[in-house]
């Protein structure tokens, strides 16, 4: 059997939460949804905020909460994923994309300052990939309104010390299946202060009670938030020993361009050769790999082009162009079990 890219690490512990929350005759939003999103407040030091049944929803919320709307243009990392893009459009806004550092998923700040500066940005999106985390001071130098997604830094600290959730005004953190922790789906959306909570109440309220994550959900993204730092032991354990083997091959894991911390949240190979070539070795060997940006903004736009575009948008986009073709996903997660990990090992060592 084929080792999955991604396993949620659910215990009997985290079912019996769940059960008790279903036996309790309030499976809808309620209890259950409040504390989810108080314990992880809590964590944070942030002032409030909701916990959405679907990652759109909540990242649709966070831009009207900040007042976005049509002709707002709103600056995002090329490679954050696609959802991004799609809401943006949603509400009649505009994509402003941004680069990355070239070999690394940070910012280009450079290129960032520049697109500011020929027109004012409205916000920007300051997404981390991969669990790579840069220096935020001149991103907040810019003065302009953040949307911070933590999914994959969540427990972690940027280049500059500053916590990963402590940046934004609005903060959202996934709880997906491939996520750090995972309610089954769904999106936490939380505020930076009175104000913010002020204006995602005002939004909010004409939602309909389908919009916000059922208890049954919130109950198992509760258990998870709070095995969190279990989790990190393991993923941190088993990161050290992924990244000794890609280096026995003449391949790299995706290193972050200086000392960044890196959240282990995944695993990533950026490649020497042929992407395709190393996914069909992988298949073969009985592991399960994904291209790490296919659900990129980068991808939908490519993949979407016409005519002269398809040749601008890799112009335009060097440094996640290249990306695009070299880093390739593997399976990290707390759940690993230990004939999983060295057969891992042993693949890792031998791609092509």
């Amino acid at each position: 059997m084929a080792i999955p890219l991604v396993r949620p690490s659910i215990k009997r512990k985290d079912l019996d939460s769940v059960l008790t929350c279903m036996v309790s005759d309030q499976i809808a939003t309620g209890v259950q949804n409040a504390e989810f999103v108080g314990e992880v407040l809590e964590l944070l030091g942030l002032d409030g905020g909701l916990a959405f049944r679907d990652p759109a929803t909540a990242i649709r919320v966070g831009l009207l909460s900040l007042g976005l709307g049509v002709g707002s243009r709103i600056g995002l990392p090329v490679f954050a994923p696609k959802v991004y893009l799609l809401e943006i459009l949603g509400v009649g806004a505009v994509p402003v994309f941004v680069d990355s550092v070239p070999g690394t998923p940070i910012v280009d700040i450079e290129y960032l300052r520049n697109v500011h500066e020929q027109e004012a940005l409205g916000c920007f999106i300051a997404y981390s990939a991969c669990g790579v985390s840069g220096n935020t001071e001149e991103i907040q130098g810019l003065g302009v309104p953040l949307i911070e997604d933590i999914t994959t830094v969540l427990g972690g600290r940027y280049e500059d010390g500053s916590a990963a959730g402590s940046i934004g005004n609005f903060v959202l953190i996934r709880t997906e299946a491939q996520d750090l922790i995972t309610s089954g789906g769904g999106m936490l959306l939380l505020t930076k202060g009175k104000k913010e909570s002020k204006s995602l109440q005002k939004v909010s309220e004409v939602l309909p009670d389908t919009a916000y994550m059922a208890d049954m959900n919130a109950a198992l993204g509760k258990i998870q938030f709070r095995e969190l730092g279990k989790f990190f032991e393991r993923r941190i354990e088993f990161y050290r020993l992924f990244s000794q083997s890609v280096l026995r091959s003449h391949n790299q894991v995706l290193y972050t361009g200086g000392d960044e911390e890196v959240v282990p949240s995944s695993f990533v190979v950026k490649l020497k050769g042929s992407l395709q070539e190393v996914q069909g070795f992988c298949v073969k060997k009985g592991i399960e790999t994904r291209a790490t940006f296919e659900d990129s903004c980068y991808h939908w736009l490519s993949a979407n082009a016409q005519g002269d575009d398809r040749e601008d948008i890799p112009r335009t986009y060097p440094s996640c162009a290249r990306l695009m073709l070299q880093c390739l996903s593997f399976p990290l997660y707390p759940s690993l079990g230990a004939k999983e990990v060295e057969s891992l090992l042993k693949i890792l060592a031998a791609l092509p």
